[in-house]
């Protein structure tokens, strides 16, 4: 036994640590297991924890250093989570929120920890009754927000009128009441934990709230040191209520300067154009274009031959719906009538033809004229799409039986117009369901909203299997303004979103280019012109004339106006109407740079002065303006309006003194981004 001892001693004391750790392991293999699973099973019941807990432990890359303090990795996921949380609880109070991560203006995760290092600057702290007056103020939007809902699904029908007003008063209910419960405060943070906000407790949530609290009064100590004095209010007010009278005329690329730009324009330049861009293609709602056939009713005026027996049965035809004197009879009763007693009451109860015989010649040219329209167009329209005739199979048999007919080919817009001169044949420019009515103008039809509610509809399918193909109905169509016939052709559909290439869109690149480098060609003359007015080498009127444009005269606008000027799809419409008729479109529409125009007469100061050559490229114009006069509002007014202009004076002085005082702390406090000058913690 003894020599056995010592031989096992001896064995002992050779194994190394890792041969006697396996053996206590073996030993104590029960043991081991139990601890394991222990611990296996803590990770899997807190993952989110675990992972949080050690990922940020490891987290040792720094990001920032703010007055030689170094914010790390880990303080940025502190940071982001402090305020995705405390936006989330602020959410339901109707509070604007302070912070954010960097979208809609609001301020990112850096600044967020850059005012709390600012507010411990200043001395900022947040009592516990600040604290709790901000909790209290979030039960209250969360206990509305709870109330309201309830509301909303006991309605009838299920549905308030207005969700966000029953909402909006429950909480101010609940503000005037001062209502507080801790039990119900708790209940309802837990259930806000459930469905938005998980593994934050009460404390930690007051710890969070207490922090974002103190950045939010470091920005507002910023923001109130904005100061503003009545005087300056005043001056306000006579600044953007004053009226200002003036002149202008435009300058536009001719067709031909045109013409010579887009000779010079490659295909590489428009893909460039298309990628420098691409922010200003992203469609919001679908766009449109189609190819159009129009055939003018005014045309066909002067080959209606009218008689005398047309334009009186024509008269006998419409009299009582459009001459009547105000009395309704039934015309059967003149037939019981003998001639005289009924020429005697005709006499009474309807204008006589000749007092509404022009009238009646317009009306019944109109009609004659439309007729001869409708022929032609049926002419037109088998030229265009020829009806394809199946061939006459042969009456025998054998080799000599004539082929059968080709089909008829389709005749060339320019075919057409040859037969027919007053054919008309184009395509619109791209356009939205608001703008198709600009767009079209006279060629405008009803079908226009069907094709975007067709569209709309797609828009919302992901199946591309399952969208509508939009088509355009083959026949003509009367226009909106009854100005003649359409017929639509090649209709493209845009959806919204970002195309994926140039070729959806080369069209439109092609064309915002060609505008582009016209202007820049027009500029230089643009500038000489407005330069030579303002030197009195030639006069507004001469330089108006060089420039083959016509002066436009405003009454006096308001700062946020606009110019009207006449509009030519009005004016082609009254034409049509007859005397008396409500006129279906304004006489006058805003001139599309009405705010550009006005803006430039609100820079110059001195009366009779002419300004700059201001460039318009959306729509592809240079503007010289003249100011004509000013004309100061009432100070009797300024009572009425003082609140409204010092709020949004403050306003304006608060932005841009908290941008200043930012621009200020960013220096002062050393901020530097490891992340762009490579450096590293140690």
């Amino acid at each position: 036994m003894a020599k056995h001892d010592r031989m096992e001693h001896r064995r002992r004391k050779e194994q190394t640590t890792w041969d006697r750790f396996w053996l206590w392991v073996k030993v104590n293999e029960k043991v081991f297991w139990v601890v394991l699973l222990v611990l296996i099973s803590f990770s899997f019941a807190f993952t989110g924890a675990t992972t949080t807990y050690f990922g940020t432990l490891g987290s040792k890359s720094p990001r920032l250093k703010i007055d030689r303090k170094v914010i790390y990795d880990r303080d940025q996921i502190a940071a982001n989570s402090e305020i995705l949380v405390i936006n989330t609880f602020l959410a339901d109070t109707f509070r604007p929120l302070r912070f954010g991560e960097g979208r809609d203006g609001r301020l990112d995760w850096v600044d967020y920890l850059l005012f709390q290092h600012e507010a411990d600057r200043l001395g900022i702290i947040i009592s516990k009754d600040e604290l709790g007056a901000a909790i209290r103020e979030i039960y209250w939007g969360m206990r509305a927000a709870e109330d309201a809902r309830a509301a909303n699904a006991a309605a009838p029908g299920g549905k308030l009128d207005n969700l966000r007003m029953a909402w909006f008063q429950r909480k101010e209910d609940l503000r005037k009441a001062n209502a507080w419960d801790l039990a119900d405060w708790l209940r309802l943070f837990r259930k806000f934990q459930e469905h938005r906000i998980s593994g934050v407790s009460p404390r930690k949530f007051e710890t969070m709230l207490a922090n974002y609290l103190k950045a939010e009064k470091a920005v507002d100590y910023a923001r109130n040191s904005a100061q503003i004095n009545p005087d300056e209010v005043y001056q306000e007010y006579q600044r953007r209520e004053q009226l200002r009278k003036l002149s202008f005329f435009e300058l536009k690329p001719d067709a031909k300067l045109k013409e010579e730009v887009a000779a010079k324009i490659t295909d590489a330049e428009i893909k460039k154009h298309f990628e420098d861009n691409l922010d200003s293609f992203k469609l919001k709602e679908s766009k449109i274009q189609v190819g159009h056939y129009f055939i003018p009713f005014e045309v066909f005026e002067k080959e209606a031959q009218l008689t005398e027996d047309d334009i009186k049965s024509e008269y006998l035809r419409t009299r009582q719906e459009k001459y009547s004197v105000g009395l309704n009879v039934d015309e059967s009763e003149f037939n019981l009538l003998s001639s005289q007693d009924k020429e005697a009451r005709e006499q009474k109860l309807y204008k006589p033809l000749e007092a509404v015989r022009a009238e009646v010649v317009k009306d019944l040219t109109r009609s004659k004229s439309q007729e001869l329209a409708r022929k032609a167009a049926d002419e037109i329209r088998k030229m265009l799409m020829p009806e394809e005739k199946p061939a006459a199979p042969p009456a025998g048999s054998g080799e000599n039986q004539p082929a059968p007919a080709a089909p008829a080919k389709p005749a060339t817009a320019a075919e057409v117009a040859q037969k027919h001169p007053y054919f008309q044949a184009g395509a619109s420019e791209w356009f939205t369901r608001p703008e198709a009515l600009d767009k079209l103008g006279n060629l405008y039809t009803f079908q226009v909203s069907s094709w975007f509610a067709t569209a709309d509809k797609n828009a919302k399918e992901t199946d591309e299997s399952k969208k509508v193909a939009i088509k355009v109905a083959e026949f003509w169509q009367e226009t909106q303004d009854k100005d003649g016939l359409v017929l639509y052709h090649d209709l493209k559909v845009r959806y919204p979103g970002l195309p994926t290439s140039v070729e959806p869109v080369k069209d439109e690149a092609r064309d915002e280019l060609i505008k582009a480098r016209a202007l820049d060609r027009l500029r230089d003359q643009a500038e000489a012109l407005a330069a030579a007015i303002r030197e009195g080498k030639k006069s507004f009127e001469e330089a108006a004339k060089e420039a083959g444009a016509k002066v436009v005269d405003s009454p006096f606008l308001k700062r946020y106006g606009s110019i009207q000027v006449p509009d030519e799809k009005a004016a082609r419409k009254k034409k049509t109407e007859a005397p008396g008729d409500e006129p279906s479109r304004p006489a006058t529409r805003p001139h599309p740079g009405s705010s550009l125009l006005i803006g430039e007469a609100c820079a110059i100061e001195e009366e009779g002065k002419t300004g700059r050559a201001v460039r318009d490229d959306d729509n592809g114009a240079f503007y010289i303006v003249r100011l004509n006069g000013k004309l100061n509002p009432n100070p009797e007014e300024f009572k009425e309006r003082q609140k409204y202009y010092h709020a949004n004076l403050l306003r304006e002085r608060q932005d841009f003194y908290f941008q200043s005082y930012r621009k200020e702390l960013w220096a002062r406090a050393g901020v530097q981004h490891f992340l762009f000058t490579g450096e590293s913690e140690g």
